[in-house]
This record gives C-alpha cells, sequence and structure tokens, in this order.
C-alpha cells in the first residue's frame, strides 16, 4: 500500500495543481486571485514553440541585475594593480632624468550613475562620470657631469581620474539549450587625470611626473576594461553551467532547457524553457508535445522584477492521464524559491469502460475510492504541495514578494527577488 501511495503521489499532486489552474475561472471566489489582459507595450512575445514556461525579466529587474552587475565590478576593480611605468627626460642644465612609478594601485572608485539600454544590438550598459583614485610610488634619479654621485627622491602620490566612461554590449544568446553571453563591444574612456605628489622636493618634479598622463590614461583604460571582459567571461561561464534539470524527486525532474535565443523588448527580456516535468528513467519517458504559452494576464500593483508564466502543459506532462477522474479546488502560492498551494477533493466520478463480469454498481467501489483519496492520498498529496515544486531561479537568488495569479489554462507568478551573498 506505501509503495502505490508512493508511485502515485507525484502525478496525483501535480493532477490537482492543474485542476486548481482548470477550475481557478469558475472557482474565482475561492481562488481570492484576478488577472487583466495584457495592455499595449507588455512584455514581447516568443516564437511558435518557445516553451512551456516563459520568464520575463522586467525593466525593474534588470535594473536590480545591472545594480548588481556594477557593484560585482567594483569590488573586483577596487585594489587592482597596473603595471609600474619608467621614463627619462631631459631637464636643462641637469641632463637625463630616469623617473618611475611603481605600486600603482586602484584604492577607491565611485559610480554616480549607470543606465542600461535595450535595442536590436543587445543590452547596452554605460556607467558615467565615474571617479577613481589611485596611490603610487614615485621616484627620480639622476647623475650630473657636475657631480660624482647619483641624486635622487622619491615619495608617494595620488592620482585622481574623473569623467571616466566605461560601456558595454552584451547579447544573450541560446545554442543547444543552453545560455550564452557575448560582449559585442566592451570600452573605457578618460576625460581627464589629475596627479597630486607627496613627499620630498614633489613640487620641483611635478612637471616631470605629469610627463604619465598619457601613460597612466592608457593604463587605468586598458586595466579597467580588461577586468570587465574578465567578469563578463565568468558571467557567461556561470550560465553555461546552469543545469538543464533540477530534480525532483529520484525519478522525476523539471526540464529548464531553453528553447530559443532570449527575445529582447524595449524594456525587459523574455526566456522560453521547456518547462515539462520528466522521467529520469530512460526506460519509461512520456514524450509531451511543447506548447506555446501566450501570457492572457499580466501582473498587477507595483512593479516585479520577475514575471514566470506556467501553461497547462507544464502540469499535463506528469498528470494527463488522470484529469478526468478528480475535481478539485483550492489554491497556489509560493514559499521560499518553490511554488506551493493546497487542494481540497471537490468531487470523484468513475465510470465503468468495459467489464468481463457484467454489470456492477460502480456507485460502491466510487465510494471506497472516495474515501481512500480523501483519507489518504490527498493528505499526503497536500504535503507535496506544501514543500512544492521549483521556480526557475538561479543560485543565490531569492524570491520575494510573490503573488501568483490565475489565467485561462495558465498560471502566473509574479515576484521580486533578493541577491543573497
Amino acid at each position: 500500500m506505501d509503495l502505490l501511495i508512493r508511485n502515485l503521489m507525484l502525478p496525483i499532486t501535480l493532477t490537482l495543481l492543474l485542476l486548481v489552474i482548470d477550475n481557478s475561472e469558475a472557482n474565482a471566489s475561492q481562488m481570492f486571485f484576478s488577472g487583466t489582459k495584457f495592455p499595449h507595450g507588455s512584455p514581447p512575445y516568443l516564437d511558435k514553440d518557445e516553451g512551456s514556461m516563459q520568464i520575463t525579466i522586467s525593466e525593474k529587474g534588470l535594473n536590480y541585475a545591472k545594480d548588481l552587475l556594477v557593484s560585482e565590478a567594483l569590488q573586483v576593480l577596487t585594489s587592482l594593480r597596473v603595471s609600474d611605468m619608467e621614463k627619462s627626460e631631459q631637464v636643462p642644465f641637469i641632463g637625463a632624468v630616469r623617473v618611475k612609478l611603481s605600486n600603482i594601485t586602484l584604492d577607491n572608485i565611485m559610480v554616480p550613475s549607470s543606465t542600461f539600454n535595450l535595442g536590436q544590438s543587445g543590452i547596452n550598459i554605460v556607467a558615467s562620470q565615474v571617479e577613481v583614485n589611485l596611490t603610487m610610488n614615485w621616484k627620480y634619479s639622476y647623475r650630473s657631469s657636475l657631480i660624482p654621485f647619483i641624486i635622487s627622491d622619491k615619495g608617494r602620490a595620488l592620482v585622481k581620474v574623473k569623467g571616466i566612461e566605461v560601456g558595454s554590449t552584451l547579447q544573450l544568446n541560446e545554442q543547444n539549450g543552453t545560455l550564452y553571453l557575448i560582449s559585442m563591444e566592451c570600452g573605457t574612456l578618460v576625460n581627464d587625470i589629475i596627479i597630486t605628489l607627496d613627499g620630498g622636493a614633489s613640487w620641483f618634479y611635478q612637471g616631470l611626473v605629469d610627463a604619465f598622463e598619457g601613460r597612466i590614461r592608457a593604463a587605468v583604460e586598458s586595466a579597467v576594461t580588461s577586468k570587465l571582459m574578465e567578469s563578463i567571461t565568468k558571467l557567461d561561464s556561470f550560465l553555461q553551467s546552469l543545469p538543464k534539470e533540477i530534480g525532483i524527486d529520484d525519478t522525476v525532474a523539471l526540464n529548464f532547457t531553453v528553447m530559443q535565443t532570449p527575445v529582447v523588448g524595449p524594456t525587459s527580456i523574455s526566456i522560453g524553457v521547456e518547462g515539462l516535468f520528466v522521467d529520469v528513467r530512460p526506460s519509461d519517458v512520456l514524450l509531451l508535445p511543447v506548447y506555446n504559452v501566450q501570457p492572457r494576464i499580466s501582473c498587477s500593483g507595483p512593479s516585479k522584477m520577475l514575471e514566470i508564466a506556467l501553461s497547462q502543459a507544464v502540469l499535463n506532462s506528469a498528470a494527463v492521464v488522470y484529469t478526468n477522474v478528480i475535481s478539485a479546488s483550492g489554491f497556489m502560492g509560493v514559499s521560499g524559491n518553490n511554488i506551493t498551494g493546497a487542494a481540497d477533493l471537490s468531487d470523484l466520478t468513475l465510470k465503468l469502460k468495459w467489464s468481463n463480469i457484467g454489470n456492477f454498481h460502480m456507485r460502491f467501489i466510487q465510494a471506497i475510492v472516495r474515501t481512500l483519496v480523501k483519507d489518504v492520498l490527498l493528505p499526503s498529496v497536500n504535503q507535496h504541495l506544501k514543500r512544492g515544486f521549483p521556480l526557475p531561479i538561479i543560485k543565490n537568488f531569492r524570491v520575494q514578494d510573490a503573488d501568483v495569479l490565475y489565467g485561462e489554462s495558465q498560471l502566473l507568478v509574479c515576484a521580486d527577488v533578493q541577491y543573497m551573498l
């Protein structure tokens, strides 16, 4: 009996989830949710066969992601070392003076403003009026024909680099069900440099160090651009490492294979994933078509960072054979990064299709099965629903302030996310 219950639990659980969606229009008073039609300018629709689940990152979500990327870039760039510099200058009445700058380090970076724009070229991220403070050691030395020994001096210097413009154009592509991040363009432009010396006869040698301005400018532009490219490469590797399947138990997993290149709209990005439950046992795989999910409802109330639309096919993939047996009502919610819920048995009807022993009264068998489902299976189903099933959320992000809306044969999760260190 325990084995039977375990084998039936997942499909029946998902069947009840499906019927909660199917019955949402008829039981709207029990659901406490409502939906509205998409207005003009809503998240972009994906092409046909884009997947049974659509993930849309809104303008609010993209701004949050941009701020995280800028914050990560600041951490990477802080304490960045620039290569030492050395050159000789001819000074009247003195001769050749050798000047060396060493231990050149970015100590502080300030980004007063950053923006993103979406267009045909991709995702454009720009940080403007960036200021960078560098510290370094300076040293000079020279030998004069009039003096039989080497003259030298040294000290510290502060370099303030102002008005830096940093920009990057990125594209999200799909290949073999995996997301790739491609850098189309990345560059840094320094507008102004102020070098202040300290120690020794610094006032006398200021002009010598100022001669390094062009090299410092080029070094900062190159170092910042190089580190940003490294960060983009790491982010690309992270996206490629995202699993295509998330296990539910020993036999069932959710297929999160990306179906096509993400669609970039004016203010949002939509990604279609297969989103179906699959049997991980190779000898017993249920193959179902991937249904196009076109969101017919939209998030209402305050703007959310993320919208996840699930078509009926997501739950059909695990519960299709049970949909004509049980009638259920209930509600759905989000706990942590899982979609959860609870179900109550509304009706159960059994019909005799054929029999080798003649007709018999189905109402007696129906009463027994109803009792079994209500008193044995349904409590266990609700335990599964309480734990829930994972939403396609990237590691280290946590769903917050989630709402669940019901539409015609679909479900929409509207939520904010927070990055957890």
